[in-house]
């Protein structure tokens, strides 16, 4: 079984690998047997619903930030001390920065403490390896589900389901557009262009504008065995235009 080191442990601190073939497990935290590509050298195993518990200072975060750019919240839940360079928890990122920078650049959304927290729920719901289980990121899975969490609706299309799905394919279209380079399984890389995306497609559709960076530079590439370098237009220190 071929594997490519990946994160961390949230654990021990150890390095998780990622293999080709899913594996049953129980889960280290709950006793829950779940079904996973990771495994920690030591043999630690935590599920996606105790991964989603793991997240309280990333929520924190989202409930209380006053900023409107959905990059910059990002950033500020990925520097946390207890977040790992690949992994799920990227899923809840992209949505919930989204969801806060909505809200705060006057996006009205109803009882928002309480929409933070059912987003989380279905979020906990995707595969943690959704490259491995689909052949697709499951950050633009995360991002349409958070769509459809917030109750919001288009007055050109009250289809709400129909929005969240069209979500969900631009940010997709987006990924893997040719102008994109660099390594389509970098959970970073699909974090920044799926947030970058969705701001874009709410300011088409629900006329609510975010503050976005004029150019984004990606910060983690230093010891990103996914990353790219000068094949990635996000890389760090490489001149690019705006994605």
């Amino acid at each position: 079984m071929s594997a490519n080191v990946s994160t961390k442990c949230m654990i021990c601190g150890e390095e998780i690998t990622q293999g080709d073939v899913p594996i049953k497990s129980i889960c280290d935290i709950c006793g829950e047997e779940f079904t996973s590509y990771n495994f920690c050298e030591n043999g630690h195993h935590v599920c996606m619903k105790c991964v989603t518990k793991l997240f309280a200072d990333a929520k924190d975060i989202f409930l209380n930030t006053k900023s409107e750019n959905p990059i910059k919240i990002a950033e500020e839940v990925m520097d946390l001390p207890n977040f790992t360079l690949l992994g799920c928890k990227h899923y809840f990122v992209a949505s919930l920065a989204l969801c806060a920078a909505f809200k705060n650049s006057g996006g009205v959304i109803e009882d928002y403490e309480k929409v933070v927290s059912i987003i989380i729920e279905r979020i906990s719901q995707l595969p943690p390896s959704m490259c491995k289980v689909g052949s697709i990121c499951g950050v633009p899975l995360a991002v349409g589900a958070g769509l459809h969490a917030t109750g919001l609706k288009s007055q050109n299309d009250d289809i709400h389901n129909k929005m969240s799905s069209k979500l969900t394919a631009f940010c997709i279209e987006k990924m893997f557009h040719e102008e994109y380079t660099g390594n389509s399984e970098c959970c970073k890389r699909n974090t920044y262009i799926c947030i970058h995306a969705g701001a874009i497609f709410i300011k088409n559709n629900f006329w609510v504008e975010m503050s976005l960076p004029k150019k984004i530079v990606c910060k983690y590439s230093e010891g990103n065995p996914k990353c790219n370098k000068d094949k990635c237009r996000l890389y760090r220190g490489k001149s690019s235009d705006n994605i």
